[in-house]
């Protein structure tokens, strides 16, 4: 089923997709995989913001104890997923 629930939704999802290959399937990992993609590339591309969170809803109290650290993350000029990733497991 074809949903497009906001602009460059598609893009998005894809991504999503692809990083599920990328990480593990803890909800930490598919949580920070939304924080990538739902949450932040929808944000950059569509010039919106957040919170409030979309994607899985079971994930939102994750997102939200991971958000602090990851608005810290993406602010740096070093980045290291895998770090971040594995710090918070």
């Amino acid at each position: 089923m074809y949903k497009n629930d906001w602009p460059n939704y598609s893009t998005v999802y894809i991504w999503h997709e692809m990083l599920h290959s990328y990480f593990g399937r803890s909800d930490v990992e598919h949580a920070i995989i939304e924080l990538i993609t739902d949450e932040h590339m929808r944000k950059l591309l569509n010039s919106d913001t957040y919170p409030p969170f979309v994607g899985h809803e079971y994930l939102s109290d994750v997102k939200k104890k991971l958000l602090k650290d990851w608005l810290v993350f993406i602010k740096q000029n070093d980045k290291d997923i895998n770090k971040f990733v594995k710090a918070h497991l």
